[in-house]
């Protein structure tokens, strides 16, 4: 299964782009690579609104990026999945795949937390 997106940083003119799971850092004016993730099983990302961050993630993992380098990385989190909601005031909200469905996770950017919350589902298609 491939992977890809585009992720706009919030205040920048770079975005964040998975092809094939591999992250690159890319000026959106000029179309020039800044860098390339190490990580290349990435699936999805969330630009963090009112800072030049995004918030990426594997099937288990989070990894923050800014416009220069990975800031932090998380330990595993999530059995195998997430999904990210929406993000507000630097906050971000989704869900990750638990041996039991999927439960509510919000992360903040100061510091650097993830918080697991209630329990949504069973049904993966949710």
């Amino acid at each position: 299964m491939t992977h890809s997106g585009v992720f706009e940083f919030a205040d920048a003119p770079f975005a964040f782009v998975i092809a094939g799971g591999v992250g690159w850092v890319v000026n959106a004016e000029h179309g020039m690579r800044a860098y390339q993730t190490e990580q290349n099983c990435l699936v999805t990302a969330m630009p963090i609104d009112g800072h030049p961050l995004v918030l990426v993630a594997d099937w288990t993992r989070f990894y923050l990026y800014s416009l220069e380098r990975i800031v932090w990385s998380s330990d595993r989190i999530a059995l195998d999945g997430i999904r990210f909601d929406n993000t507000k005031n630097g906050i971000v909200n989704g869900r990750c795949w638990q041996p039991d469905g999927w439960y509510a996770f919000q992360f903040k950017t100061d510091p650097c937390t993830v918080n697991q919350g209630r329990f949504i589902t069973s049904k993966w298609e949710q």
